[in-house]
């Protein structure tokens, strides 16, 4: 199963709600970062996903953006909206800031839906996993390298994601270059799933640049 990383900007939000369909087709899920104070673009793509039957993980503690200080907005906004649509989901991002104590109290806010666990540098794995009252978490690792820190949490379901995008000065790409082979290794990595930031990278930054959808069509 393929999980793509977005990051909300207004052209994020715009490919994906045009690009609803076929990621019903194929059973994709999105991650999202929302990174606006507005929920309109938000809004109008999740309505979009859920016409198609698609399914997408919202993140809710954001680190970039407008949100990045105060997550609530969009967990208020996802339960005033989508409480009983397991289709778009919570997520939280787990970073090397939190202690562990802090990973499960988010978590435990939200135990009555079904939860992604963004892992972004959160370096506590073996404390997370034993601390968590269930074992049916979505798992999504952002270093898809280390794997002593994937070990705790064999219970769940897990995704690999690589930020296959090498930044460059146009001038020194060659014809061509490595992106990612997670596609092809990822179960030989003990994962159910993969993603990757598309060719703009895990980059963040507030100019434009479409993101490229080649594996949408």
């Amino acid at each position: 199963m393929y999980f793509p990383f977005f990051r909300g900007k207004q052209f994020e939000l715009l490919a994906i709600k045009e690009s609803a369909s076929v990621i019903a087709d194929a059973g994709f899920n999105p991650i999202i970062e929302p990174v606006r104070e507005t929920f309109s673009g938000l809004h109008r793509t999740l309505q979009e996903l859920v016409i198609q039957g698609a399914s997408a993980s919202v993140i809710v503690n954001p680190r970039h953006g407008d949100h990045r200080h105060d997550g609530e907005g969009l967990a208020g906004y996802l339960r005033e909206n989508y409480e009983g649509n397991d289709g778009i989901s919570p997520a939280l991002l787990l970073t090397n800031a939190m202690t562990t104590e802090t990973a499960l109290s988010l978590v435990a806010q939200h135990d009555s839906r079904p939860l992604t666990l963004v892992h972004a540098g959160f370096t506590d794995g073996r404390g997370l996993a034993n601390g968590l009252p269930t074992t049916n978490y979505t798992h999504v690792f952002l270093d898809s390298r280390n794997l002593l820190y994937r070990r705790p949490f064999r219970g769940g379901r897990r995704i690999l994601v690589e930020d296959g995008f090498e930044r460059k000065k146009n001038a020194d790409y060659d014809l061509i270059d490595r992106f990612s082979d997670l596609h092809v290794t990822f179960e030989e990595q003990g994962a159910d799933g993969y993603g990757d930031f598309l060719t703009i990278g895990d980059h963040y930054a507030e100019g434009v640049a479409l993101p490229t959808l080649s594996r949408f069509t």
